[in-house]
């Protein structure tokens, strides 16, 4: 968090804290069906998003690559001894995350206007989706998902100022309610 807050800061020094948007579309009215409203680009987007949880899932358990990923999560001093270049596979692990990422950033640059502290909210509610879904891919985007239907159902019954706190209620319910061992590798 820390380092996060040192690049918005240098950002803002570099290029000022002005609002900027690379959207060139005009603003369209959303679809409606069964009284929710979206548009095409959230459409795509949240296929999109779903499309490289799948990528990364399978790449995860039905590649050998994704069996080098396992074992130097794992165990990397193991690795190591069997020969796996440790170092190449945390690079390659890392290059993916950027990669997505990257794509992620886009997608949010096309649904809402650039500022320098435009991820912070994504942030955060990645920390909590990923407190929630523990230490499994599948779980953690299901948690991403049921807290987004939180968030934004959530505003029927409260006032939408307190839309960006609801995740959290969520993650404090979820600690007092759900075993230690569910946080915690056993």
């Amino acid at each position: 968090m820390g380092l996060y807050v040192i690049i918005i800061n240098c950002i803002s020094l570099a290029f000022g804290d002005d609002i900027l948007s690379f959207r060139w579309w005009g603003i369209t009215e959303g679809l409606n069906i069964w009284g929710v409203r979206f548009t095409l680009l959230q459409f795509f987007t949240a296929i999109l998003c779903y499309a490289l949880i799948a990528v990364i899932g399978a790449t995860w358990n039905l590649t050998g690559l994704g069996l080098r990923f396992r074992a130097v999560a794992s165990r990397p001093e193991l690795a190591y001894i069997q020969g796996l270049n440790v170092r190449a596979i945390q690079l390659a692990a890392m290059a993916m995350s950027a990669a997505v990422a990257g794509i992620s950033g886009f997608l949010s640059g096309c649904l809402a206007d650039l500022s320098p502290g435009m991820g912070l909210q994504p942030l955060l509610m990645a920390v909590v989706a990923v407190v929630i879904g523990g230490h499994s891919l599948w779980r953690t985007a299901c948690a991403g998902l049921l807290l987004a239907i939180f968030q934004h159902v959530g505003i029927l019954w409260i006032s939408t100022e307190w839309q960006e706190a609801i995740p959290f209620f969520v993650l404090i319910l979820f600690l007092a309610i759900m075993p230690k061992r569910w946080i915690v590798p056993e």
